[in-house]
């Protein structure tokens, strides 16, 4: 028993030895994987870098365009940071709140919910490069061991299984296109905001599709119940108020959307936990000022810097409305 013990350590060893050595010798040179841990590097070193944060923001990509701080601060007084990330897992987002305690412990968080974020299949590069930032080694671990079982601890360990998506189109690019390869575009993040200033197209919007709901979305129970109660427990434990925010989707997506079953579960379940819910795709009171039109987004779910605008001041308004 003692040798086959060993013998399995031994070939554990080796396969996790050559798969980081394959994953550093064939690099990601993939734009969109390396811009992963780009904008965390960099979201991290401006908060690190700034004052008192009151309000922090938290949750996916769809929060990292939406909300401005530059904007909201202006409007309310207060000091605000945007600390949303790509493809945002609410147990990342557990963990990045408890990180932010320890080091710079906000008043209030404004939480983007979206549907994706309690997914059965995270975005484990997401995931890691977020855990990367953390203070605390026995943090990141503890994400990805207790967080995410077994798949996170093999996607902690072998970075090829991690990263497969980005290395599988690197490989194929390499043998098969004569293409250079897609440079993405530079980026202007201001306290944790990316201020995108492209426009959707006509014909993207043409393509448009049904937003997110329970049927097209393969949801986590346990993350849905489980890890949002936690999330919960974490901001009343420290005394900071949680309001749940959902940024506006395009007026020309929305409409193709029969029944947004996610509007109804979320309001539902914020309801029972006294949670205040805003959700900015159904107005309380619908003004020119803060009417959204498809070219205040750049694809079909995430906005540029004239709808953050927007989306930010109507979100800071009807914080005023209590």
């Amino acid at each position: 028993m003692g040798r086959f013990l060993r013998s399995v350590l031994v070939f554990g060893a080796v396969v996790i030895f050559a798969n980081h050595l394959f994953y550093h010798l064939v690099e990601i040179k993939n734009p969109w994987a390396f811009r992963k841990r780009q904008i965390k590097e960099i979201k991290w070193s401006q908060l690190m870098n700034s004052d008192t944060v009151e309000t922090v923001f938290l949750g996916s990509s769809r929060g990292f365009l939406a909300y401005s701080p530059t904007v909201f601060d202006s409007l309310s007084g207060g000091r605000s940071f945007n600390l949303c990330t790509g493809s945002q897992n609410i147990v990342e987002t557990y963990y990045v709140l408890e990180d932010l305690i320890e080091r710079k412990k906000p008043d209030r968080v404004l939480y983007e919910i979206f549907l994706p974020s309690f997914s059965k299949h995270p975005d484990f590069l997401n995931v890691i490069t977020t855990s990367e930032q953390f203070r605390s080694t026995y943090t990141q671990w503890e994400m990805m061991i207790y967080g995410f079982g077994v798949d996170g601890l093999v996607n902690k360990a072998l970075p090829l299984v991690r990263d497969k998506a980005y290395v599988k189109v690197d490989i194929m690019r390499t043998l098969f296109s004569s293409e250079k390869q897609q440079q993405t575009d530079s980026l202007t993040i201001v306290k944790g905001h990316n201020q995108e200033t492209k426009v959707v197209t006509d014909e993207a919007v043409a393509e448009f599709s049904p937003i997110y709901d329970f049927e097209n979305t393969e949801v986590s129970e346990r993350k849905l119940n489980y890890w949002f109660a936690k999330f919960v427990e974490l901001c009343r434990s420290n005394d900071i108020e949680l309001v749940c925010v959902r940024a506006p989707y395009p007026p020309s997506r929305l409409n193709l959307s029969k029944k947004d079953t996610v509007h109804q579960h979320f309001t539902r379940l914020l309801n029972q936990n006294r949670i205040r819910f805003i959700d900015l795709n159904y107005p309380e009171k619908r003004t020119l000022e803060f009417k959204y039109v498809d070219q205040h987004f750049y694809d079909h779910h995430h906005m540029n810097y004239e709808g953050a605008k927007v989306a930010t001041a109507e979100l800071a308004h009807r914080l005023e409305q209590k």
